[in-house]
């Protein structure tokens, strides 16, 4: 290589150089005035700041990709508000765990529901305000395509042996007493759907364990294949569901 041609790599990679430590003390930057508007917004909120205040920081906080507090924020707007889905939901989103709802309401509450015999069919147990909920979410179409879905999942691993009956130490059970109507496939479906990802639809958990395997915690491989009906149709059927942060928003503008 020429002295030249030296020379100019040389400038061009010292360059390059002061770029990146520029980028990189610009995002710095960014973040520290990120952090004064997040400290800010916290300030400003009262002490006995609602529920919605607390949603609309932490929506405010996932828009700005601060996570952590994002979720915190959620937590505190559900425990101010259990009934209110969206804070549930974006607590889903961001891998948390939705708290249980404290009692004392005058709502519609569960049916109480007696626990069967180990390897027998499991009732739905959905109550009109859980059910209504999972409907108006999803959507009623959805709902009633997820019964094609369902006949599968019953016809491939639904035995009282597997997820089909209670007592198997399955991970999830389908709710298969009585008739496949609106309240039971939209249990069912409330079920499967924690192992959707809807973002990626082949990524999905309900997929991908039973075509793993063992080596995936799976007893067998109860999908042979990705030619196989359950999982095209599985697939497809995941792909016409709303993502999650498509729920959310939806569920902000009501």
């Amino acid at each position: 290589m020429s002295r030249t041609r030296h020379t100019r790599l040389l400038l061009g990679l010292g360059t390059l150089g002061l770029l990146g430590l520029a980028a990189i003390a610009a995002a710095q930057a960014d973040a520290q005035a990120l952090r004064k508007q997040y400290d800010m917004k916290v300030n400003q909120l009262a002490a006995d700041a609602g529920a919605q205040a607390q949603y609309d920081l932490a929506k405010w906080c996932l828009k700005n990709k601060m996570l952590a507090e994002a979720l915190s924020h959620a937590v505190d707007a559900h425990k101010k508000a259990p009934e209110d889905v969206r804070a549930k939901y974006l607590i889903y989103v961001l891998g948390g765990t939705t708290l249980p709802a404290t009692g004392g309401g005058t709502g519609p509450q569960p049916k109480a529901v007696t626990e069967p015999m180990a390897g027998s069919r499991k009732a739905p147990s959905l109550s009109d305000e859980e059910m209504n909920a999972i409907i108006k979410r999803e959507g009623i179409d959805r709902i009633r395509a997820f019964r094609s879905i369902q006949r599968l999942i019953v016809a491939g691993c639904g035995s009282a042996k597997c997820h089909g009956g209670v007592g198997t130490g399955a991970k999830w059970v389908l709710a298969l007493e009585g008739r496949a109507d609106e309240r039971q496939l939209a249990e069912n479906f409330s079920v499967v759907q924690k192992y959707f990802n809807r973002e990626n639809p082949a990524e999905s958990r309900f997929l991908v364990v039973p075509l793993t395997g063992k080596e995936a915690g799976h007893p067998e491989k109860a999908i042979r294949g990705k030619t196989q009906t359950i999982y095209q149709r599985t697939l497809e059927f995941i792909d016409s569901l709303k993502t999650q942060a498509d729920i959310m928003w939806d569920e902000a503008d009501k």
